[in-house]
């Protein structure tokens, strides 16, 4: 996010996020970009790697909290691992790119009930 209105936004994001997760909650963050040199020309744009990081080194969502990562370079077992940890709880926060979309979506349709 860049400029002011960006930093803004994001502090409020940020800011509801804390609440949640101080609620009992989790929360999860989707990047467009796995890491920023895939970001050339994109310079507005967060890459999930970088977030994870920022966020582990900064503590912007607190101390203890833990931060997950998921993104389409990781292997099969890495990404369900990540999965399994956000689902149980055990991490908190994760940081994705829409991989998370691909991974939650059923394989097949059940069947839709017939109109009448």
């Amino acid at each position: 996010m860049g400029g002011s209105d960006g930093d803004m936004l994001g502090s409020q994001v940020y800011a509801a996020m804390k609440a949640e997760l101080a609620a009992g909650g989790r929360a999860y963050i989707v990047c467009p970009l796995v890491d920023e040199s895939a970001a050339e020309g994109l310079a507005s744009l967060r890459a999930a790697e970088e977030e994870h990081r920022r966020l582990a080194e900064c503590g912007v969502l607190g101390a203890g909290v833990g931060h997950g990562l998921l993104h389409g370079r990781l292997s099969s077992d890495e990404k369900a691992a990540a999965l399994h940890a956000f689902a149980s709880g055990a991490t908190q926060v994760l940081i994705s790119t829409t991989v998370v979309e691909a991974r939650a979506r059923p394989r097949s349709r059940p069947p839709r009930p017939s109109a009448r």
